[in-house]
């Protein structure tokens, strides 16, 4: 009897459960033979290795991919696999699924799966791809190599989404904002498009009067780069300094809640990014405040 080894890791609870996985396949293929399990111990986790009859290789790898164990294989075919399975489902479905999920699926180009990350603009999921050592390296490879461009659809879908959909205007807003105060992003030095990100997310907020107040927050946000804070200030300034009756109540809360000493170390740093009207339009909202505070 040809076989071929198969060796994982697994969280100690879950040894179980591999089990049941391949009784589960066993009860479907009764001509599925396998060997005994041998267990051993890699820092918290447990390493489990069996041998099964190799035509049946490919489909144990993808039901043990599937239920979120970690397979460790140089075979290509069974890279493919598990690259396949683990891009196609963001949350792996159990044993208990039925023979369905555990019949061998159609291949899936890895790539094609990163492609659809990349226009979809799910940059988080790439940097978790391109950080596993698992995955086969054209494909971390590729997910790093295009984790900018994921970024840049992502502001690009959620700006054209809050402009098109009004009930989403503030969802997405507050999800450019995510992206502005991205620590990840930050330190891969995407300093323009986490720029980009809030000066959207400012613009968002100018399209429906209830979003008004969001500025004052966006304003006091030392984790966005200091030219989105101003430029939610002199945004907010703007408005309402041109109708203090419409917006009375932005106004008091502005006055009671605006950071102007944060504001006024931010500016100085991005004060040469800024033109006249926009200086001007800053320096009255903040005499604004001030005289109202006294």
């Amino acid at each position: 009897m040809d076989l071929e080894k198969i060796v994982l890791l697994s969280d100690p609870k879950k040894i179980g459960l591999v089990k049941e996985i391949v009784e589960a396949l066993k009860e479907k293929i009764p001509k599925l033979k396998t060997a005994p399990f041998r267990y051993g111990k890699l820092g918290e986790d447990v390493v489990i290795s069996f041998a099964v009859e190799k035509k049946y290789f490919l489909l144990v790898v993808e039901k043990l991919t599937y239920n979120n164990f970690q397979v460790i294989t140089n075979d290509p075919e069974a890279k493919e696999i598990i690259d396949t399975a683990r891009l196609k489902t963001g949350q792996l479905k159990p044993v208990s699924e039925g023979w369905e999920d555990i019949r061998l699926k159609p291949k899936l180009s890895a790539k094609k799966g990163i492609d659809d990350l990349i226009k979809e603009g799910d940059y988080r999921e790439l940097i978790r791809i391109s950080k596993d050592y698992t995955l086969a390296k054209e494909v971390t490879e590729k997910a790093k190599n295009n984790i900018t461009a994921a970024v840049s659809n992502a502001i690009g879908n959620l700006y054209g989404e809050g402009l098109l959909r009004k009930f989403e205007t503030e969802k997405c807003a507050d999800k450019l904002i995510e992206i502005a105060s991205d620590k990840v992003l930050k330190t891969m030095n995407l300093i323009d498009l986490l720029k980009q990100a809030g000066i959207y997310a400012v613009d968002l907020c100018t399209r429906n009067k209830k979003l008004t107040g969001e500025l004052i927050y966006i304003a006091n946000n030392n984790s966005v780069h200091n030219l989105v804070s101003v430029k939610a200030a002199v945004t907010f300034g703007d408005i309402v300094l041109s109708d203090p009756l419409t917006y009375d109540e932005e106004l008091h809360m502005a006055v009671k809640d605006l950071n102007v000493r944060w504001l006024s170390i931010a500016v100085n740093v991005v004060w040469n990014d800024l033109d006249q009207k926009e200086k001007e339009k800053f320096d009255a909202l903040v005499n604004y405040i001030n005289q109202n505070r006294s």
